[in-house]
């Protein structure tokens, strides 16, 4: 990441005291991707915020102005730095100012890469800089410069302070939207209202504001559709034509606008030069010179050919329910008569079974890896012994719906007929090496009677198992499917005792909780000391026998009775729908699927299954993920906090990003005070916490302690951990809040989290 200066930085003055939702979901988005260009977000993401900050049409915002080469550009208010890689393509050096210090690493950990960019977090009124610009670029000057004030003051002296860092001939770039645009203008009936609108600028008062600041030369440039998604720039010297006007400020509205319900209105306006003052937004050159720029209109997103000239404005009189679809249409097939590919097939090619806007997406590929491995594993034993391994829950969902993987999912499930399912347990012998049969009866742990095919020598660690010494490599589940009773009475009498065997069984695992599930505390003791008079391999047969006991009657429930059916109850499958079975390819993996896997999955998921879930932040995966080291290096970093106490002599460090700190020092820190903070961001923002002094990596290496107890207290585990390694500590610690919070696919949810 980009150095962030925080020289003039005064949290008092910082835009995002209180970091909203969306802003950490972007954030997270540009962790996640680890690129500059994140328009893979908007394939699962189409919030107009996220598209506004991410998507790259909006260096069409600048891309079209001809820098002068060479330049130097200061960019006021960069937000999460949607058009600062374009300046920084076409300018010598760039420098970026933001108010928010969020926003301002967000914008270094973008653009990390860029040998040309300075970010500075704070106000720009409160800033100085040694050195002059050729150009100041300032996006939504009411936001960024006037705080949506109505006096003046604010703008004049805003203008008046950067000019002092412009040079001679160097100019403004400046873009807000008109107080007087048509869509203000305009009431939801689609009748012209002047008055209904929110407070903006209009083009009089910008140049009134900026010849009283010492700017005498503008030069106004308006953008259609506006100044985000730039499909085409006019000036006084170029304005566009009725026709012109309408399609393109239509361009991502749903249904005709004001304009395109008053054609003639839009025609007579046009002619009689009214486009400039009820332009969208505007586009301000300015200068102390007479130096502005020669253009006069140019093409950026969309070339002359984009007038939609055969279809007008009747876009319904030709089968559009939109003037949007017409044009996506229209876009549509000049793509495909250039392309020979539509953009619904470009899409398509970039689909994955990993999702690149979570933030753990490399190493859920190579998670994935290992999970079919398992399962190509898992099918060569079976069909050596004539199993039938059909696709199970979201397996089958995505096996129907992807051919493969859900994009997002990270687990394999499958099952078998008890009787199959019976005869696999005895096969445990045949997993060897780095595969294991992980059983209720083999193990510690328990997760309600199913069990799990596991790769030994990976990790996939769950809170549940902290303080059990069971095998957590990464794993597939595999289900047996049960038959039940046609007797009321007796199914009821069946779910109890499994339920009963259930308890025993976690209470074997899990003795060490306090309270567990939905039992009360006095019932769950009960159950811990019960648990002890049987073994393990005991209860599970028990269970065994309880989960296949049927009355062998077709018309029985039927159905996957091993998650904890508690007051759920068990998962119900369609006995009919496996009466036949057919062939899917998973991935490459060929397969069983019940011939009537539409009602298992309407079961399952209800009448909407094939409409994809939204992405969401909120995301837990099945274990924190490493396909490179066993279970067992990992489980010593998590659950050996102060598990045993560090030596008298022993330096307790904290290796951090100032996240969880706060946190820490309330659970330990009268106990286990630490002797020094490192932090592992660039910025250091606070230079001690609590009375312990902070130090920057590269300060703790120059005079590291030879006997320290290493403890990393950060929300982003795996990048804490990388750079803990990188500086030669291998063996260290891991503090956390809430245990649950490794499963997080997004550790930007725990930020939110944080905050309540």
């Amino acid at each position: 990441m980009i150095a962030v200066n925080t020289a003039f930085y005064k949290k008092n003055k910082d835009s995002d005291r209180l970091i909203t939702g969306i802003a950490r979901v972007i954030d997270g988005y540009i962790r996640a991707i680890d690129k500059e260009a994140c328009d893979e977000t908007l394939m699962y993401d189409s919030r107009e915020e996220v598209k506004l900050h991410l998507g790259s049409e909006r260096r069409s915002t600048i891309s079209w102005y001809p820098f002068e080469k060479g330049s130097t550009v200061l960019e006021v208010g960069g937000e999460f730095g949607a058009i600062t890689g374009e300046i920084c393509d076409k300018a010598s050096r760039v420098v970026v100012t933001e108010t928010s210090l969020f926003r301002a690493k967000a914008i270094g950990e973008r653009y990390k890469n860029r040998e040309n960019l300075e970010i500075y977090a704070g106000d720009v009124m409160d800033m100085e800089f040694p050195y002059h610009f050729d150009y100041i670029i300032i996006m939504n000057i009411v936001d960024k410069i006037g705080n949506h004030a109505v006096a003046d003051g604010p703008y004049l002296r805003a203008f008046e302070h950067l000019q002092k860092f412009l040079k001679e001939d160097g100019k403004l770039f400046l873009a807000d939207e008109n107080l007087y645009s048509i869509s203000r203008c305009q009431q939801s009936n689609g009748s012209l209202n002047p008055w209904n609108h929110t407070r903006c600028l209009h083009k009089k008062q910008i140049v009134s504001f900026l010849e009283q600041s010492g700017f005498p030369f503008t030069k106004f440039y308006y953008p259609l559709p506006d100044y985000h998604l730039v499909g085409r720039v006019y000036t006084d010297e170029m304005l566009p034509t009725a026709v012109e006007w309408n399609c393109l400020a239509n361009f991502n509205r749903g249904d005709q606008n004001f304009l395109a319900s008053n054609m003639d209105l839009s025609i007579r306006l046009t002619e009689n030069g009214m486009f400039p003052f009820l332009a969208p937004a505007f586009f301000i050159e300015a200068g102390r010179k007479d130096n502005m720029s020669e253009i006069k209109k140019v093409d950026v997103l969309f070339d002359d050919s984009y007038e939609l000239p055969l279809l007008g404005f009747d876009w319904a009189q030709h089968g559009y329910s939109s003037l949007l679809e017409a044009i996506e249409k229209y876009r549509q097939k000049n793509e495909e008569s250039s392309n020979g590919i539509s953009q619904y097939g470009q899409q398509e090619r970039l689909k994955s079974a990993v999702l690149k806007i979570d933030q753990d997406n490399v190493i859920l590929e190579k998670v994935l890896e290992v999970e079919f491995d398992l399962l190509r594993k898992l099918k060569q034993v079976c069909d050596a012994h004539g199993l039938q391994l059909y696709a199970m829950y979201g397996t089958l969902l995505g096996a129907v719906r992807n051919a493969g993987v859900i994009p997002g999912d990270d687990d394999i499930d499958v099952a078998l007929s008890r009787e199959d399912y019976n005869k696999l347990l005895t096969l445990e012998s045949e997993f060897t090496d780095q595969y294991f049969l992980q059983t209720p009866a083999n193990d510690e742990c328990f997760y309600g009677g199913y069990i799990k095919l596991r790769n030994r020598n990976t990790t996939a660690i769950h809170p549940k198992n902290w303080w059990v010494n069971c095998c957590e490599g990464i794993g597939i589940d595999i289900f047996p499917m049960d038959s039940g009773f046609n007797d009321p009475v007796k199914e009821q009498k069946k779910q109890r005792r499994i339920m009963h065997l259930q308890r025993l069984l976690y209470a074997k695992a899990y003795g060490f909780f306090s309270h567990f599930m939905d039992m009360k505390l006095l019932e769950w003791k009960c159950y811990k000391y019960v648990g002890k008079l049987f073994s393990r391999e005991k209860l599970a047969d028990k269970l065994n026998d309880a989960l296949a006991a049927n009355d062998g009657s077709e018309s029985a429930p039927f159905g996957i009775y091993t998650h904890y059916i508690g007051n759920k109850g068990p998962k119900w499958l369609d006995r009919k729908a496996f009466s036949e079975s057919i062939v899917f390819s998973y991935d490459g993996i060929r397969l069983l699927v019940p011939t009537g896997w539409d009602k298992i999955l309407r079961m399952l998921y209800g009448d909407n299954y094939m409409q994809p879930y939204p992405w969401r932040e909120r995301k837990y995966r099945h274990g924190f993920y490493d396909v490179e080291l066993s279970y067992q290096i990992h489980k010593a970093h998590f659950r050996g906090l102060f598990h045993p106490v560090p030596e008298a002599a022993q330096e307790i460090v904290l290796f951090g990003d100032g996240l969880l700190y706060e946190a820490y020092f309330e659970k330990y820190g009268n106990k286990y005070a630490p002797s020094t903070i490192v932090s592992l961001t660039d910025t250091l923002v606070e230079k001690q916490i609590h009375g312990v002094t902070v130090k920057t990596m590269g300060e703790f290496q120059q005079s590291m302690p030879n006997n320290i107890y290493p403890v990393i207290c950060a929300i982003d585990i795996r990048r804490a951990q990388k750079k803990v390694q990188e500086a030669g500590i291998q063996n260290y610690y891991v503090f956390l809040k809430v245990r649950e919070w490794i499963l997080l696919a997004n550790y930007t949810y725990a930020l939110s989290e944080l905050e309540k």
